[in-house]
């Protein structure tokens, strides 16, 4: 098993602790009911980059380097490099060796072992969160809260006319942090379907306040999907939302 850097934190149940530094969580530890997720930091040490990088093939190491700017282009290989390590300590097997692909919508997966674990990364700026389960598809999202010039108009063109009518009936001292809500539920479904933006984010509904409890409402290209589904939002801190939505065959929280 591999060192836990003392930068992760492991949250089941949905809330945060600090997990022991001499070891990885094993994946034999991972029930086929439970849902694991990590946060970590992505501006690592010089040193500590330079580990995560070896892990990378070729191929990840282009994608980084055409990245314009080094700050970005470091996040992208400690985000990597750390989606990796966590996951080859799971599988016990050398990170440097594992081999994804992708679905047809561009969602990554494992090539080999298949199947062994279901995963889905988040992150914005300095911050990554990676989900991580063995009996059923997960999505994640984080986003920094930050002002909005027009949150108002950014919700007219990515939210569902239901949820739409719901925002604009919310005091607006309440009004942007309703837009991340929504956003970081609408996209952490997006992405446990697998599909990302190819599934229209007017699609489907979700809840809107900040505080209500999150639901997937409806779906009203695939009806079914609703009962399929749950959403967590996730105590990740004042300066951020984050949200899970795991399948009816892996309910962490």
């Amino acid at each position: 098993m591999l060192p836990i850097p003392r930068t992760w934190r492991v949250l089941t149940d949905v809330r945060w602790h600090r997990w022991p530094d001499e070891a990885l969580f094993g994946v034999r530890r991972l029930s086929e009911d439970g849902v694991h997720v990590w946060r970590t930091g992505l501006d690592v040490p010089a040193t500590r980059l330079a580990g995560l990088g070896a892990y990378l093939t070729p191929e990840e190491m282009a994608r980084a380097e055409r990245y314009r700017f080094p700050s970005p282009r470091r996040r992208f290989i400690a985000a990597r490099g750390l989606l990796r390590e966590l996951l080859g300590a799971y599988l016990e097997l050398d990170p440097a060796r594992l081999r994804f692909r992708q679905n047809a919508w561009g969602k990554p997966l494992l090539l080999e072992p298949p199947d062994a674990l279901q995963f889905n990364v988040a992150h914005t700026e300095d911050l990554a969160l990676i989900a991580v389960s063995v009996g059923g598809a997960v999505g994640i999202d984080v986003e920094r809260v930050r002002p909005l010039a027009h949150p108002d108009r950014l919700a007219a063109r990515t939210f569902s006319p239901l949820e739409y009518a719901a925002f604009r009936e919310l005091p607006p001292s309440q009004q942007l942090e309703a837009f991340f809500a929504v956003w970081t539920r609408k996209e952490a479904y997006m992405k446990a379907r697998g599909w990302g933006f190819h599934l229209p984010p007017d699609a489907f509904d979700v809840t809107v306040a900040p505080d209500a409890p999150p639901q997937l409402l409806a779906d009203r290209q695939a009806p079914a999907e609703a009962s399929r589904w749950s959403l967590h939002d996730l105590a990740v801190g004042t300066a951020y939302r984050g949200s899970l939505c795991v399948s009816s065959l892996a309910r962490g929280p």
